[in-house]
């Protein structure tokens, strides 16, 4: 049979020799400038009109949380970027059987980083649908019925989310007593919490 050629990757992002990551570093970087703009704006508008008054608007808490939540997103890349591995992974660590440990261990490293990271940009975009939610209600009637329906709803959504996290802190206490001490991952309640 034929032997399939593999495309290797490389996890040096820095590496300002190939084009596609130099965009990708300018992009953050852009990306970086524009929060720093809007939070500078939403500073000033702060500063304006006093922050309690800035902040009975809904709107602009959720703006306020989206930036931050920018914030962290791209202080997380700035992290990822700045992993010992990024910069010297190569093949050959896993295939030397003195550095596959050590590299292996690095990757799971890198991968649950990325994984949290995901995370952080999931609960981002959330935050962002629920902003553009608040934007177009004004403009499309039917839209208001999203918050209309929610409004009526409140109490059966807090009950819910109340039982949600009774039956969520059960299986934490279950797993954090079964699992945590042969596995590091739920060794903590806080760790199971998140791992759960």
């Amino acid at each position: 049979h034929k032997a399939k050629r593999v495309r290797g990757f490389n996890l040096n992002l820095n590496n300002s020799s190939e084009e596609r990551y130099v965009f990708l570093n300018v992009l953050k970087f852009v990306l970086a400038g524009l929060v720093v703009v809007f939070v500078v704006i939403e500073l000033r508008r702060m500063c304006e009109i006093g922050l309690v008054q800035h902040f009975r608007k809904a709107a602009s808490f959720v703006d306020f949380l989206s930036l931050g939540i920018c914030a962290v997103a791209l202080a997380s890349f700035a992290y990822l970027q700045g992993m010992p591995i990024m910069d010297k992974f190569t093949f050959s660590a896993l295939t030397d059987l003195a550095t596959r440990q050590e590299t292996y261990v690095a990757l799971e490293d890198i991968a649950s980083a990325f994984e949290d990271q995901g995370y952080i940009v999931g609960i981002n975009l959330l935050v962002v649908f629920v902003r553009a939610l608040f934007l177009v209600a004004p403009l499309q009637q039917n839209m208001g019925i999203i918050f209309k329906v929610i409004d009526v709803a409140g109490n059966n959504l807090a009950a819910f989310a109340a039982m949600f996290l009774v039956c969520q802190t059960s299986f934490v206490i279950m797993a954090y007593f079964t699992f945590g001490a042969g596995f590091e991952e739920m060794s903590t309640p806080e760790m199971a919490f998140y791992r759960c």
